[in-house]
């Protein structure tokens, strides 16, 4: 699957919930996360990558960097992470945050919060 495809899904499935989104780019800034997704005075950094393959060494950084500064950062692999995350925004669900998260290799997809 594409990273464009899980983007996409993500996106129209905030969109459908209300969320504010947008394409996040900077020309002068290499490594920013893909989207921003705005709602209930919170602001999710969203990286969005193909199933299997994680952030390069400058996406990470910049998560990390976002995420230092208090913001919502994380990256995932699947469309089903991506909407927990949304709905987490939402206040609609939550994520419980053991070793899992950062260790898991072997699960089906990945939403890992910095």
């Amino acid at each position: 699957m594409r990273e464009s495809a899980i983007e996409g899904a993500v996106r129209d499935y905030a969109v459908s919930l209300g969320v504010y989104t947008r394409k996040f780019a900077s020309p002068a800034h290499r490594g920013v996360p893909d989207r921003l997704f705005v709602c209930n005075d919170t602001t999710l950094y969203l990286e969005f990558k193909q199933p299997g393959k994680k952030p390069t060494p400058l996406q990470y950084k910049e998560l990390e960097t976002l995420a230092k500064h208090g913001a919502c950062a994380a990256w995932t692999d699947s469309k089903d992470a991506g909407r927990t995350a949304i709905r987490c925004l939402l206040g609609l669900d939550s994520i419980v945050f053991p070793e899992w998260l950062a260790n898991n290799t072997s699960a089906d997809h990945k939403l890992v919060i910095l």
